[in-house]
């Protein structure tokens, strides 16, 4: 599961890697894990293994960005509760935004 929380540069580092096909791959510096989805919306970290499940189409979206997962088209979401879902996107409201 993933969680949102106080930024803290020991866990919170992404290495963002570009992939051939124009999405992108998101690795936690700490756990060498990347974000990950499934079609029911869990979001979690796992060993990274190329899959499409793994790729994220990033766009700019007003004040931030748009993350979908390149597999279940659907759209990385936070919630104020602390807890990050894939949602259908719903027009770029605050929790589906980043920075």
């Amino acid at each position: 599961m993933v969680l949102l929380g106080d930024c803290n540069p020991r866990v919170s580092i992404w290495i963002e890697t570009k992939q051939p096909d124009g999405t992108y791959v998101l690795k936690n510096k700490v756990t060498k894990k990347c974000l990950d989805s499934k079609a029911s919306g869990k979001v979690y970290l796992y060993r990274c293994n190329g899959g499409d499940n793994q790729k994220w189409i990033e766009t700019k979206d007003g004040f931030g960005w748009k993350l979908v997962d390149k597999a279940t088209k659907r759209t990385l979401s936070g919630w104020d509760n602390g807890t990050v879902t894939t949602e259908k996107y719903d027009g770029g409201l605050k929790g589906q935004r980043w920075s």
